[in-house]
């Protein structure tokens, strides 16, 4: 039997979700995890849209944003000689 965050073929459930942060209308699909997360913090304002979606857009935008902290280049060579110092 599938757990309620999941369809019968393994795939978790995609719904759209509507809710108000500050000035802001969000509008987008989510899955079980982050429904939670908008309904615990947005409890006021948020709400289903009864539709479904294919893709989380709150775990695609974090799986295309990568790490938040910096990261030096990699140097493959020693920095070039400054020509004015002997």
């Amino acid at each position: 039997m599938a757990q309620p965050s999941q369809r019968s073929d393994e795939w978790p459930t995609i719904l759209w979700i509507a809710w108000r942060e500050g000035e802001t209308e969000h509008m987008e699909p989510l899955c079980r995890l982050h429904r939670e997360q908008v309904f615990k913090h947005h409890a006021a304002s948020a709400y289903g849209l009864r539709r479904s979606g294919d893709l989380c857009s709150m775990c695609a935008r974090g799986g295309l944003r990568g790490s938040r902290r910096r990261v030096s280049p990699i140097r493959h060579s020693p920095p070039p000689r400054d020509m004015g110092q002997a």
